[in-house]
């Protein structure tokens, strides 16, 4: 286990720690993208939806891919590994998922869920692997801040709730 000495991040075996995590995003981006081609395929008259889901999670797909690509060589894991470029990359997809989510779970869409049947999910790859793929870029995020700029964003809400409680329980006793 070796530990970089600027940022105090943990690198296992030469990788970066965010890289488990964008292989499985990668796999929901794939999953993903074949169920919303496959739900724009069926429909007859596909509307903006089906091609804003399919263009999300192809542009996804290809983004993650070249990280990934880009984390396996030496050579070029040093231009993405803990750089700016992997956080606005994090940010953007990040960002394209919340959209995809958004028109995915939605009923009226009809993509994964149909309005017509009780909201029930119609297309379970499509929805569950959305949403997998939007925390997995949530997680993504939180890990560049924290391995980076060294934010932690959960122990923060921690700290600040002990915190909050001593502060409370200061003003209690001066009533």
């Amino acid at each position: 286990m070796n530990i970089d000495q600027e940022t105090g991040e943990v690198i296992g075996k030469g990788r970066s720690p965010r890289f488990t995590l964008w292989l499985a995003f990668f796999a929901f981006a794939t999953i993903t993208m074949g169920s919303a081609v496959s739900v724009k395929k069926a429909q007859a008259d596909s509307n903006t939806n089906a091609r804003w889901a399919v263009f999300c999670a192809a542009f996804s797909f290809a983004i993650t891919g070249i990280v990934v690509l880009m984390h396996m060589s030496p050579l070029f894991s040093t231009y993405i590994v803990g750089t700016k470029l992997e956080g606005v990359v994090t940010v953007v997809l990040a960002a394209f998922w919340a959209a995809t989510v958004s028109v995915v779970a939605n009923a009226s869409t009809g993509l994964a869920v149909d309005a017509n049947k009780d909201n029930t999910i119609v297309n379970g790859n499509l929805y569950y692997f959305s949403w997998a793929g939007f925390v997995t870029s949530i997680l993504l995020v939180v890990s560049y801040l924290r391995g980076v700029f060294g934010v932690d964003l959960v122990g923060e809400v921690k700290n600040r709730a002990a915190r909050l409680t001593l502060w409370g329980g200061f003003l209690a006793c001066q009533l």
